[in-house]
């Protein structure tokens, strides 16, 4: 367990208290607060995208992108930007068009990051469960690429949550995110 994780579960538990009408601008300032991880993850994206559209039959399609590069620019986010490194998987299964991607991305909590929301959440007096808890903190992690990958695209960019599974496996406990991406016009 990282002592970054730590604070950013008190930061959450203790400013945000994990109200949804301002959980997105609390993980927007996690990104803030990390800003030279971010603007590194920034240029390390922005030079796989511009070597991705040197072939003109590339630009625009912003989901072969994601198949070919994704599950590195995510497991780059969540370890760089976000304190979620090692239990990380990306999978990519579907791109319906050339603007949308669906992927799923899961990670799991080991038992010292467990113990580290649960006191967060009881010293806070948060009557929230644990598994909702990560939940919303991993899902939020994810979405909040959409801002940067929206400078590197030059076009908002969002992320939206599909479906979100948390199932125990021995001790941890494994958040499944489930989100589609896709550009706004």
């Amino acid at each position: 367990m990282s002592h970054r994780f730590g604070a950013m579960i008190e930061r959450i538990s203790t400013f945000n208290r994990f109200d949804t009408s301002t959980i997105t601008k609390a993980f927007e300032d996690e990104v803030r607060m990390n800003l030279s991880s971010q603007m590194a993850f920034k240029k390390k994206v922005q030079d796989k995208w511009e070597k991705f559209t040197q072939n003109k039959s590339n630009l625009g399609n912003y989901s072969n992108f994601f198949i070919v590069d994704g599950e590195e620019i995510f497991q780059d986010w969540l370890s760089l930007v976000f304190p979620f490194s090692g239990n990380n998987r990306v999978d990519f299964p579907d791109a319906p068009s050339p603007v949308d991607i669906i992927f799923i991305i899961s990670h799991a909590f080991e038992p010292d990051e467990l113990a580290i929301v649960s006191d967060n959440l009881q010293k806070c007096g948060l009557y929230i469960d644990v598994n909702t808890a990560l939940g919303i903190i991993f899902s939020n992690a994810v979405k909040a690429i959409g801002n940067t990958i929206s400078k590197v695209f030059d076009a908002t960019y969002k992320i939206f949550t599909d479906n979100l599974e948390i199932n125990q496996k021995g001790n941890k406990i494994v958040v499944y995110f489930k989100g589609a991406g896709r550009v706004q016009k």
